[in-house]
């Protein structure tokens, strides 16, 4: 069977490339995966700087970059006016399919214009959820306002197009683009019971498949281990900085837990002191990250965030808005207690108090009362985190997923 897979990142051709953070590890993950099943021929496309299309053939896997056609004035003026269906794009991806010749397509992710093929083209099409842009831009101002964006405003990234405002505009017109994707495609693949609701209220009756993900090769070996007492409770959070993602919910929890007398740092892995998302909450809270021991490490590698939650006693995960975040699982697989708001998919990957701990998004006070239960009684909250290790073995097992995406794959060409 031959499957093109439509990469909002490079996947496993990043190291071919030299690309040194590509992003979507998950991609590149079950990649290596599935070609080390042998069977099935495997292609995957994505953008890159190039000028024309080129063919990157490995031992495993045909690779396709995609000329990233724009100039700098074009990029400069689709921040503002970006055109979320280019013809341009649309032949670039047929001119692949064509040399490729695939079974199936399988498209990551709604967020970009891959989707848009089911339209072009009579081989099945599967998109495999990621996010939603729809629920994403409803959700865009949680706990940060558009006030508060305002007066982060410089006269710097208004001029370049650097800032949340227009970020926010930049996804309203993408959103149409994704309305489009749903209701044209039949086939999609997921993992939580929020997106398999999203699929229903945005397409048209299209097949639902579950599929869990697999996760970076590290983390299925390494083995965290509790510090029995913790003199200095160490609570790590992975988050980037969009607004969405709670940043004001760590720092108001921050606020409330230094109050108390409660010894900690909270290590935040993703975040840059000098972002602009920072800045935004320290102004809104007028409070500095660093006076509540609230410490931004900014990018983390792999092998640098494995050592970084070696030496944690609580994974916090605070997004207002998430599908089942990889963070979260990764660090259930390493047997780390974790504690996250109960926001999106993240209540079918963790069930409260039986493998996990949830909290409702944006509420700093429960947020901070579940960190002080959780310290006070932190055998019973390692225990737990057993469990959860066995839960997201079980979720994340690479054989079962791989085997579940193979039946997929023929279900669909029964279709």
């Amino acid at each position: 069977m031959r499957v093109l897979w439509f990469s909002n990142t490079t996947a496993s051709a990043a190291q071919l490339l030299g690309v040194s953070s590509p992003g979507g590890a998950w991609i590149s993950s079950l990649e290596q995966a599935l070609a080390q099943s042998g069977e099935l021929t495997l292609g995957v496309a994505f953008f890159y700087k190039s000028k024309k299309i080129e063919c990157i053939e490995s031992s495993d896997t045909r690779y396709y970059t995609i000329p990233n056609w724009r100039n700098k004035l074009t990029k400069y003026k689709d921040r503002f006016y970006v055109n979320p269906f280019s013809q341009k794009d649309i032949d670039h991806f047929l001119q692949i399919i064509d040399e490729f010749k695939p079974d199936v397509i399988q498209v990551w992710g709604t967020e970009g214009p891959f989707g848009l093929i089911g339209r072009y083209t009579n081989i099945p099409v599967v998109i495999h959820i990621q996010g939603n842009l729809h629920v994403y831009h409803h959700k865009w101002y949680s706990g940060v306002g558009w006030y508060d964006v305002f007066r982060s405003l410089t006269l710097k990234n208004v001029l370049k197009g650097n800032n949340f405002l227009v970020y926010k505009a930049h996804m309203k017109r993408n959103v149409k683009r994704e309305a489009v994707i749903f209701q044209t495609n039949q086939h999609f693949i997921g993992r939580t019971i929020w997106d398999r609701r999203v699929v229903k209220a945005l397409s048209n009756e299209a097949a639902y498949y579950h599929c869990d993900e697999v996760m970076r090769p590290g983390f299925y070996t390494a083995l965290w281990q509790p510090k029995y007492p913790a003199e200095n409770f160490v609570i790590s959070t992975v988050i980037l900085g969009a607004l969405y993602k709670g940043l004001e919910t760590v720092l108001g929890t921050a606020i409330l837990l230094k109050h108390k007398g409660f010894s900690f740092t909270w290590r935040i892995n993703g975040i840059a002191p000098g972002d602009d998302y920072v800045r935004m909450v320290e102004r809104k809270l007028r409070v500095r990250c660093a006076d509540y021991q609230v410490r931004l490490l900014g990018y983390s590698t792999e092998e640098r965030l494995i050592d970084e939650l070696q030496k944690t006693d609580l994974l916090v995960h605070p997004t207002h808005i998430e599908n089942g975040c990889n963070a979260v699982g990764e660090a259930m697989l390493m047997g780390i207690p974790v504690l996250s708001t109960a926001a999106g998919g993240l209540m079918t990957t963790i069930k409260d108090t039986s493998d996990g701990y949830l909290v409702q998004d944006g509420d700093p006070y429960a947020m901070a009362g579940a960190i002080l239960e959780i310290a006070g009684n932190y055998p019973e909250a390692c225990e737990l985190a057993k469990r959860g290790q066995q839960t997201a073995r079980n979720r994340h097992s690479i054989s079962a997923i791989t085997a579940t995406l193979k039946n997929i794959y023929q279900s669909i060409l029964q279709a």
